[in-house]
């Protein structure tokens, strides 16, 4: 039985073997070395992603300024105390641009959906039923702990806004 199977390992494995091992080729991978310079403009371009707006004076002229959020199409008027919060929950006190993206278009990586021109009804739905528990999402969970109703009307509908991606 075992002169058998060494037969067998002779003539069928063996040689199969090093037909596989042959081809088999081993690439050394190339490292590009470190640049500092060009990381370290890199994590700036990064950190400009999320510097605050620029005040502006209304068209209107009446003196009250209205903060302008550029997006690819076209910037939105932060005309309404709710908007201007919705603005910055979605920014800077919910931190939902560094999952959902900076214009809401999403983040396949992250599996995060497109929140941008969604029904404001919709949004602040969904966000009430992560926050109780009734949806699961804990990824969510911390930021919704930090979030009011308020808030969570406000992002809904500073959202609705953002012209879809």
């Amino acid at each position: 039985m075992t002169k058998r199977l060494f037969i067998f390992l002779l003539i069928f494995i063996i040689p199969f073997m090093v037909l596989k091992l042959q081809k088999f080729n081993v690439e050394s991978p190339t490292v590009d070395p470190f640049d500092f310079a060009k990381e370290k403009e890199n994590h700036e371009n990064y950190l400009a992603l999320f510097e605050h707006p620029e005040e502006e004076e209304s068209e209107e002229g009446d003196g009250e300024a209205v903060a302008k959020v550029a997006t690819n199409e076209a910037p939105i008027e932060l005309t309404t105390e709710e908007l201007q919060n919705g603005y910055h929950v979605y920014t800077k006190k919910g931190q939902c641009v560094s999952c959902h993206g900076k214009g809401g278009e999403g983040k396949v990586s992250q599996e995060s959906p497109k929140l941008a021109a969604q029904h404001d009804w919709y949004l602040e739905k969904q966000l009430i039923d992560m926050k109780s528990g009734v949806r699961s999402n804990p990824k969510m969970n911390i930021y919704l702990k930090k979030l009011t109703e308020q808030d969570m009307s406000d992002v809904a509908h500073y959202l609705s806004l953002l012209p879809r991606k």
